[in-house]
């Protein structure tokens, strides 16, 4: 078995993702400086999940602005 359980072809990668989202996910790009989808969003609840396989990554409350990058102090814990 693979070691990542999420596996799709390049193609239903291209499919599932847009052109941007590939290009950050599928090939190690990064999105401009200030122009992410969730730049100035801060929610006080919920998480972050990964666009491609949706699995939770951040929680919101943990979300900060450092310089106009949005970062994390920690990764999304659940206990259930």
């Amino acid at each position: 078995g693979s070691p990542y359980p999420y596996v799709l072809s390049d193609q239903e990668w291209r499919s599932k993702l847009s052109s941007e989202e590939y290009y950050v996910l599928r090939q190690g790009g990064t999105e401009r400086f200030g122009k992410g989808e969730f730049c100035r969003f801060f929610p006080k609840s919920g998480y972050f999940s990964c666009r491609a396989c949706d699995h939770p990554l951040y929680s919101s409350a943990s979300k900060f602005n450092d310089a106009g990058w949005d970062a994390y102090s920690t990764c999304f814990h659940s206990d259930g």
